[in-house]
């Protein structure tokens, strides 16, 4: 574990050599799989602000009512009630979150461990996408990363696609974090992305990764209400998703 107080110093670099790849492939999964899990609270909490508590209560109450009409003929109202309140519970706080986990892992295996991790020298250099990395010099270990990917695929009010680059991969280790490393690899990514011509930046986020909104926020990208459209019908119900952001440069 590392003291707040340690002082030590960290090089920003542009991913150029594939001796940290496995380095980043650690860092990488480590975050988004800590990023994607789930705690049931969170699902308590999450339909009421997406949908609103009325339409959540109206909800509660007819499943709960039809639950009980299906089960008059075998148990009690009382006992329903009971069984019903069992079965939430089940669903919140194991269910929900295990599924989500395996739709994370799912995601993260077909979009980055088999796309991009076998050819990520060519992904990151030859290609016109970027990858920066923060590294501890006396230790040699990458403790932070962010990319930039040449490509949009939603909306900008105003703003071409062809025109922006999409933030991606936002991964700083855990006993690193607080030092302002995301903020610095994000500037590296906005300097490198307006060399090149780019107009604006765009990124999604866990609707649920309070702290990342809220680093974003700080960094000057704006929220976009959009409707997304790789949406699952377990993130509709659930009240989970992602939000959308951009930043013009």
């Amino acid at each position: 574990m590392v003291n707040q107080s340690q002082e030590f110093n960290i090089k920003y670099k542009k991913y150029e050599e594939d001796k940290y790849n496995k380095q980043i492939l650690d860092l990488y999964l480590s975050n988004f799989l800590t990023t994607a899990k789930v705690q049931g609270y969170v699902l308590l909490l999450s339909p009421v602000q997406r949908h609103g508590i009325l339409k959540v209560l109206v909800f509660v109450i007819a499943s709960l009512l039809s639950f009980a009409s299906l089960t008059s003929s075998y148990i009690s109202i009382f006992s329903a009630v009971i069984v019903y309140i069992g079965f939430v519970h089940l669903l919140i706080f194991y269910i929900v979150p295990q599924q989500m986990e395996k739709e994370a892992w799912k995601f993260l295996k077909s979009s980055f461990i088999e796309a991009i991790y076998p050819k990520m020298k060519e992904y990151y250099t030859v290609e016109k996408n970027r990858l920066y990395l923060a590294i501890r010099e006396d230790t040699d270990e990458v403790i932070g990363m962010t990319s930039y990917e040449d490509s949009v695929d939603f909306d900008i009010p105003n703003q071409v696609r062809s025109q922006g680059v999409s933030l991606t991969r936002v991964s700083v280790s855990d006993q690193y974090k607080g030092r302002g490393i995301a903020s610095q690899l994000s500037k590296l990514i906005e300097q490198e992305a307006k060399s090149n011509g780019k107009k604006f930046i765009a990124l999604k986020a866990i609707s649920t990764n309070m702290a990342a909104q809220g680093l974003y926020k700080k960094n000057g990208y704006t929220y976009l209400k959009i409707k997304d459209p790789h949406e699952s019908f377990l993130m509709k119900i659930s009240g989970l998703g992602r939000v959308f952001m951009y930043k013009l440069i």
